[in-house]
């Protein structure tokens, strides 16, 4: 559990038998010019938790601090995390995501010195043995386009009189270290100004809304793209539908979007739908394990049941929505949430639904019916079970 510097000049450690905030704890010690080594010093409460630090990792260029901890929120027992320097300071540890972190424990990750290809070990399910040893090529290009898979169909929906309201705001999740590059709107691939966009602090909280005319066959499509010095991938985010009813999309004048409460407007496009036939659907959720995104047999049973009406029924439309305990980080949940819609999505697929009879994927992350509890992490583990799910919207259009 030790780093020492090119020079042998700086030593960084983790030890739990030198007092400091409980269990294991990063410590430094330097040489003085007389070549003869310093006071023990700890690192302080910003990088130091009560529970464990340890393996430290300094780059190359002495900025960022690597280290395995259990102390911190993050997506199972020891994460990797990263702090930046700041003078004599360090920053407040950011967990490394899951791309690299997993519910079980990863340790020890060690860069080049151009910080493009690192090592760490890992005890996560699906490995060789005990711990395993695995490789991380860093990216620094940022991605330009929207991946196949990475597309989620938007909630549109036709009204009585063949048209469409489009007032929308995209919710955005951006954490304080992610940069916004690019948000676009692209009507059949074809990038459109927005009406409004608002300053990057402001759309983290709030989002924004673009509203425009189209008739015939469109697809439209929302793109994120941001980047994070410390995210092993970069960030992107697509939502994207392919309509293929002559619809006219309705002007809003720049009046009425002036008037819209941005900190309240609903995260999804609504409009008048009609009526669901009398078409007996099993509306019951399907269920996930813990921090798993896999269906289980016993529910594919359920989705068994729908998939012959939507199969038998092309004009019914289905959305999905996922959902996932408080027990990950908030942005785990989200990713999970997701994942678990997009599972039920490719199983009703494989099993013959047309893809645009699913008009809407999306991942509610850890959003908690039960008021009793209202989503603590301390909630019994029988709501936590509840919330690890999928539900279903079946709509007539």
């Amino acid at each position: 559990d030790a780093w020492i510097s090119s020079d042998s000049n700086q030593l960084y450690f983790s030890s739990n038998t030198l007092g400091g905030n409980g269990g294991y704890d990063i410590f430094k010690i330097e040489k003085d010019a007389l070549g003869q080594w310093g006071p023990v010093e700890n690192l302080g409460n910003t990088v130091n938790s009560a529970m464990d630090e340890r393996f430290p990792f300094i780059t190359s260029d002495g900025k960022s601090l690597y280290f395995s901890s259990n102390g911190f929120p993050g997506f199972g027992n020891m994460d990797l995390y990263v702090s930046q320097r700041n003078d004599l300071t360090w920053s407040k540890p950011l967990n490394l995501g899951a791309t690299l972190n997993s519910p079980d424990d990863e340790l020890g990750i060690v860069w080049n010195a151009n910080q493009s290809i690192g090592y760490f070990a890992s005890n996560r399910f699906k490995g060789s043995g005990d711990l395993d040893l695995y490789r991380i090529i860093s990216k620094t290009d940022i991605p330009t386009a929207c991946p196949a898979d990475n597309l989620l169909a938007m909630d549109l929906k036709l009204s009585d009189d063949n048209q469409m309201d489009f007032k929308n705001r995209i919710q955005v999740s951006i954490p304080d270290f992610v940069k916004v590059l690019s948000v676009q709107w692209l009507v059949n691939d074809k990038p459109i100004t927005p009406l409004q966009a608002l300053p990057e602090d402001q759309l983290r909280e709030a989002g924004f809304f673009h509203d425009y005319v189209m008739s015939g066959e469109y697809k439209v499509t929302f793109k994120l793209i941001a980047v994070c010095d410390t995210c092993i991938q970069p960030i992107v985010s697509c939502n994207s539908i392919i309509n293929p009813f002559n619809t006219t999309m309705i002007q809003v004048s720049e009046e009425e979007v002036k008037k819209l409460d941005i900190t309240k407007a609903e995260s999804s496009i609504v409009v008048g739908g009609k009526e669901m036939m009398d078409l007996q659907f099993n509306s019951s959720p399907v269920y996930f394990n813990y921090s798993d995104a896999t269906l289980l047999p016993e529910y594919k049973a359920v989705l068994d049941q729908n998939i012959e009406i939507l199969r038998k029924n092309p004009k019914v439309k289905v959305k999905i929505y996922g959902f996932a305990d408080s027990k990950g980080a908030k942005m785990f949940n989200v990713m999970l949430s997701q994942r678990r819609a997009r599972a039920a999505a490719d199983y009703m697929i494989s099993k013959g639904v047309s893809r645009k009879q699913i008009i809407g994927m999306e991942g509610k992350g850890s959003i908690y019916d039960d008021e009793t509890c209202n989503g603590d992490v301390t909630c019994i583990e029988t709501i936590h079970k509840k919330n690890r799910k999928a539900i279903f919207e079946y709509i007539i259009k």
